[in-house]
């Protein structure tokens, strides 16, 4: 036997074909403040980013500056032995002010890349071509 459904009230939407038909009201986004938000967003996506990556990368470059290039985990040894496991994060300053000035400078500079093409192709190919579209403003 099935249960009779009780209405939800005003918590559930149903949605029709008819619904689309309908004027939509526009968002008007606040450019400069979004790209401050995506500035933020973006550097700090990085800086996390890095820090997590950051023993990796000095292993790396410790091996590459040794001429005996000893093996990862005999060189990851010999750095914590010389110098405990925050050895692994020397340079992290420098590492994040890079990241800062990256994030913050990348992640708008997509968004705006995004909106040129969509002015330039328009928004129906950007949406036909969402990943080829995507692609291309990460490269400039």
């Amino acid at each position: 036997e099935k249960q009779p459904v009780e209405p939800a009230g005003d918590i559930c939407h149903h949605f029709s074909a008819r619904d689309m038909t309908r004027p939509q009201p526009t968002i008007q986004p606040d450019f400069a403040k979004d790209m401050v938000i995506l500035g933020i967003a973006g550097a700090i996506a990085v800086m996390v980013t890095s820090t997590a990556l950051m023993p990796f990368d000095y292993v790396k470059v410790k091996q590459q500056v040794n001429p005996n290039q000893a093996p990862m985990m005999e060189t990851l040894q010999g750095i914590i032995a010389a110098d405990g496991c925050w050895g692994l994060f020397k340079g992290w300053g420098a590492t994040m002010m890079m990241s800062f000035f990256c994030g913050a400078i990348i992640f708008p500079g997509v968004e705006v890349g995004k909106l040129w093409l969509t002015a330039k192709l328009g928004a129906a190919f950007v949406a036909k071509y969402r990943v080829i579209s995507v692609l291309s403003t990460t490269a400039f």
